[in-house]
């Protein structure tokens, strides 16, 4: 090897055009979704490995600032999310439901299992919680804000933005830089 570049390319078709011609030989795991994964691997272009990570996927809030300061209102949120539709539909079945703080395979994990404290979508217990908020949902727009490089996190904001439109709720995406989604 007599040397490398490194290449900032932003948008996920020119990422996978890139890959499939030959012109870049790596990209950031982030960059391109599981669908683009699989057919630069079917084209040749790149080899999809599978392998259990132990982690947990999660959206983050900032709970220091009204609504999402409220447990009832986060609550109301987690819900209301579709985990099953993420699992199978965005991760194409390639993740399981956690149950509890610890992903699979770390060593306590197992003992959460059957937990009544688990969420899993329920949106009469989501409407509950809502009420138990005190948030008028006709009253503000929330705003969810993802990196913009990775289409996996704008991916999570389109499906919560469906399910807490289900309990009335307004969310709006925006797709910021790694600094400023940091921030």
């Amino acid at each position: 090897l007599n040397g490398f570049v490194i290449e900032v390319i932003r948008e996920p078709a020119t990422i996978r055009l890139v890959m499939k011609s030959g012109e870049a030989h790596a990209v950031n795991l982030w960059s391109i979704d599981v669908d683009a994964h699989e057919k630069l691997s079917k084209s040749g272009a790149t080899q999809l490995i599978t392998y259990a990570v132990p982690s947990i996927v999660n959206l983050k809030m900032n709970n220091q600032k009204w609504p999402t300061n409220n447990v009832n209102f986060r609550k109301a949120c987690a819900y209301a999310f579709d985990y099953d539709a993420v699992i199978q539909g965005l991760l194409k079945g390639r993740s399981d439901p956690v149950f509890g703080p610890y992903p699979k395979g770390f060593k306590f994990w197992k003992s959460f299992e059957n937990s009544d404290k688990l969420y899993r979508r329920d949106l009469d217990r989501a409407r509950m919680h809502l009420r138990e908020s005190g948030f008028n949902p006709s009253s503000e727009t929330l705003s969810y804000n993802y990196r913009s490089f990775d289409p996996l996190q704008r991916d999570y904001g389109l499906v919560l933005q469906a399910n807490l439109k289900e309990i009335g709720i307004k969310l709006e995406l925006e797709g910021v830089t790694g600094p400023v989604y940091h921030e």
